[in-house]
């Protein structure tokens, strides 16, 4: 990749990583960043641009388009129509002035309800709770909350919690399994 953008762009000064290799956001706040997504089933290349100036979106989906910079803390790979996240998560919002509802898409595994029982799912929307959800089967589940807006704010910082996460053996600590979040009108 860094051969074709050097031949593609000569005398550009840039640098390249893995969006997988995270820690990101710091970079997100330094300067332009191009994000070359190569979508292998599809066989369809999605190419998205950010700078620290832009506005963060009040609504993410999890897909080839989904503005990675917005997802913060606690996320894993995207795989398809999700993104796993760890059992805390934080992202980064816009908040626009129309918003009534906070909206999230959760794929509970089955795995997860055999082996826990029950998921427990706390939301925090600039440290104030949204009220808990608990899932007790497995599937996709829309959540909704009502939305408030008591002050005069331009981005929220959105924070998932999941109790208890489940600790698969020889593998990495899980939430749930999130498709879409955000603020709706």
């Amino acid at each position: 990749v860094d051969g074709g953008l050097h031949y593609l762009l000569p005398g550009q000064q840039f640098s390249t990583r893995n969006i997988e290799d995270g820690n990101l956001d710091s970079v997100a706040q330094r300067g332009r960043i191009i994000l070359l997504n190569w979508d292998a089933g599809s066989r369809k290349l999605t190419i998205l641009s950010h700078s620290p100036q832009d506005c963060p979106q009040p609504y993410v989906e999890i897909d080839a388009a989904t503005p990675f910079w917005q997802l913060t803390e606690g996320w894993y790979s995207r795989e398809g129509a999700y993104r796993w996240i760890a059992p805390r998560a934080t992202a980064q919002l816009g908040v626009s002035k129309g918003a009534r509802r906070f909206e999230l898409h959760a794929n509970i595994g089955n795995e997860l309800i055999q082996k826990l029982g029950t998921v427990d799912l706390h939301v925090f929307v600039n440290g104030r709770p949204l009220g808990p959800r608990r899932f007790t089967h497995p599937g996709w589940h829309i959540e909704q909350w009502a939305w408030e807006q008591r002050t005069a704010t331009e981005t929220a910082r959105v924070e998932f919690v999941v109790e208890p996460g489940y600790y698969p053996q020889g593998g990495r600590p899980l939430g749930i399994a999130i498709g879409a979040f955000g603020f709706r009108p």
